[in-house]
């Protein structure tokens, strides 16, 4: 019993000690975002939305043809 204690709190303090070496995670310092963040009302905002729309409807439309198969229904275009 006493010998998985010891090992839970040195596996939590492995994890404590590897999070406060990376990157944003300390005092002071802020890591970089993953993906560049812009303005809705901007060009690339605008173009973002447009793209992401496409991608919805894309995404749509394959949904729509695969419950088509997957009930052996024939396909609309």
């Amino acid at each position: 019993m006493r010998r998985r204690i010891l090992a839970g709190l040195g596996g939590l303090s492995l994890l404590v000690f590897s999070a406060l070496g990376l990157p944003g995670c300390g005092p002071g310092t802020v890591a970089e975002p993953a993906s560049p963040v812009v303005s809705p009302d901007s060009e690339a905002g605008k173009k973002a939305r447009e793209q992401d729309a496409k991608l919805m409807e894309l995404r749509r439309q394959q949904e729509a043809k695969l419950r088509h198969r997957m009930k052996g229904l024939p396909v609309e275009e």
